[in-house]
């Protein structure tokens, strides 16, 4: 008779509970070589694209790209180091209160801020959570240059709000 329920029970969670090939991977492989245009072609698929940002100003401090089931759902802690006099560089992990992370995956700038780095013609709106080009920051058809006041941005433009 127990042999009966142990097999009814084994039926049941195989109907209710199947083990499918389709289903999420509890393994996650890790890509020692990323694709070469893991950032100009952004967003690749399979990775998440995290922008590091001053939260009072909007300024862009960095962006990173991780594969996504490495992350599981969570984006990275910030890293925050400081260097005193005299002194190696103190890192601990956690959230400044100034800096603040975010997912820009799905964003619709992302490809364009990412196509030749542009990341210093960008800002992340407060009150959208977007990324957005400073005022006076234009692009050519094909993303491929930036303009600021009609000039090309080239190393070392100075951009207002920057």
């Amino acid at each position: 008779m127990a042999v009966f329920g142990v097999v009814i029970l084994t039926m049941m969670a195989t109907t209710y509970f199947p083990v499918s090939a389709n289903g999420p991977s509890t393994t996650c492989t890790g890509v020692s070589n990323p694709p070469a245009t893991l950032y100009s072609d952004a967003p690749v698929s399979g990775y998440t694209y995290s922008v590091f940002y001053n939260s009072t100003n909007g300024g862009i401090l960095t962006v990173q790209a991780q594969q996504s089931c490495q992350l599981q759902g969570v984006l990275p802690k910030i890293l925050q180091c400081t260097t005193q006099a005299g002194a190696y560089p103190s890192c601990t992990v956690g959230q400044p209160t100034d800096e603040a992370v975010l997912n820009a995956t799905a964003d619709p700038s992302l490809r364009h801020m990412m196509t030749n780095g542009y990341i210093n013609a960008f800002y992340v709106d407060a009150q959208t959570k977007l990324l957005t080009p400073y005022p006076g920051v234009t692009f050519s058809a094909d993303y491929k240059q930036a303009y600021y006041n009609g000039q090309p941005i080239t190393n070392g433009t100075r951009i207002a709000g920057t």
